[in-house]
């Protein structure tokens, strides 16, 4: 196994009723998100984020 790419999101314009909050052991609050990224390879190679289902932010490709 081998990287390719490395990816990085924005995900500033997710609605803040999709995040979670959770404590850490520590006590430490933090917010969690369900998104999945997805690759299309057609004609052309796309990535992208969704966050219930809807497409969200920026997704750049950095490859190796």
């Amino acid at each position: 196994m081998y990287r390719v790419a490395t990816l990085i999101v924005d995900l500033d314009d997710v609605p803040k009723s999709s995040l979670m909050p959770g404590i850490s052991p520590s006590g430490q609050k933090y917010l969690t998100i369900d998104a999945q990224v997805h690759i299309s390879m057609q004609s052309v190679l796309e990535f992208y984020v969704t966050v219930e289902g809807k497409k969200y932010g920026a997704l750049t490709a950095k490859f190796e």
